[in-house]
C-alpha cells in the first residue's frame, strides 16, 4: 500500500511531512489524513526501515487547492 523509499531518494526527506506535520499544517486530525490515504486522494509513503507515514509537502499543499465546479 506504501511505496518504500531507497537510499537515493531518501535525500528528499525534507519534502516528507509525518501526519502530525501534515494535520497541523492543513487544520485537520491526523485520522482524516489518513481516510484521505485509504481513498486514494493522498499519497503516501514509507522510508525503508521505519514503520511511520510520510506525506509529500506538495501533495498536502494540493488539497487545500478549491476544486473547480
Amino acid at each position: 500500500m506504501y511505496p518504500i523509499q531507497s537510499r537515493a531518494e531518501q535525500n528528499s526527506v525534507a519534502e516528507l511531512w509525518t501526519l502530525g506535520q501534515a494535520a497541523d499544517y492543513i487544520g485537520l486530525t491526523e485520522r482524516s489524513l489518513r481516510r484521505y490515504i485509504a481513498d486514494g486522494d493522498l499519497p503516501a509513503y514509507r522510508l525503508a526501515g521505519k514503520k511511520q507515514i510520510r506525506v509529500r509537502r506538495s501533495d498536502v499543499e494540493a488539497l487545500l487547492k478549491p476544486i473547480p465546479a
